[in-house]
């Protein structure tokens, strides 16, 4: 398996920082992780925190101070003018769009060092726009999150509570296993019959921090039979 795709700020130096949530990371680091998986824990964050993101809604308590109120509501009008930018992008008609492509088309330039630019074509500039708006949606809600913390509070859910809870599942399994180098199993206690495990005690902190009520033992039983049914039509 592999860690989730990341997020981060790229300087215009090319130094890149990764956005993951601190409490992500010490989630991660509480695990037992191979001590040559140790310098990939920020990068699990980040993705993680990512799939979080991305997967659920978030509001945020009235109540809650003035100056990180402001930082907060600034934030979510960058992440939906990105997200409606896009969307008017996507549904341009032919004529707007073959002239916005004929202008971005000319030579741009790349900032690749402090004191230097460089020339560079694109091919497809209205597709590179659209990425660049989708990761700056996305950088801005990882934000919110972030400064938000402990603070925040669910959403109205939508349509699909389980298809978001299923990502988040599958993402976390794939932090496990690539960090501890542990498969996944569901584990019941043998006295109680209560469900057990690190990776359930993992999951059930993950979901707690992204503010949904969902049965873990289940979301661990169904990722697991999944495995199972995979492995079975394809065998290595």
């Amino acid at each position: 398996m592999t860690l989730p795709e990341i997020t981060a700020n790229v300087a215009h130096d090319g130094t890149v920082t990764l956005i993951g949530d601190p409490r992500v990371r010490n989630l991660l680091a509480s695990l037992p992780v191979l001590p040559k998986m140790h310098d990939q824990i920020d990068h699990a964050a980040a993705g993680l925190t990512k799939i979080i993101v991305s997967s659920c809604g978030r509001d945020f308590p009235k109540s809650e101070p003035a100056g990180t109120r402001i930082t907060l509501n600034e934030l979510a009008a960058v992440g939906r003018l990105a997200g409606r930018l896009k969307d008017q992008l996507d549904r341009l008609h032919k004529e707007a769009y073959d002239a916005i492509h004929a202008d971005l088309s000319q030579t741009r330039y790349r900032l690749t060092m402090p004191s230097s630019l460089e020339k560079f074509k694109v091919d497809d500039p209205i597709g590179e726009l659209k990425g660049e708006l989708s990761s700056l949606n996305l950088a801005a809600k990882t934000r919110y999150f972030i400064v938000a913390r402990d603070r925040m509070i669910p959403a109205k859910r939508g349509a699909r509570p389980k298809h978001e809870a299923a990502r988040i599942t599958s993402a976390a399994a794939n932090c496990f296993e690539r960090l501890t180098g542990k498969k996944i199993a569901r584990s019941i206690d043998p006295d109680s019959g209560e469900p057990v495990g690190e990776f359930h005690l993992f999951l059930e902190a993950i979901f707690a921090l992204a503010a949904i009520k969902i049965n873990v033992d289940e979301q661990i039983r169904g990722l697991v039979e999944n495995v199972t049914r995979k492995n079975t039509i394809n065998p290595i």
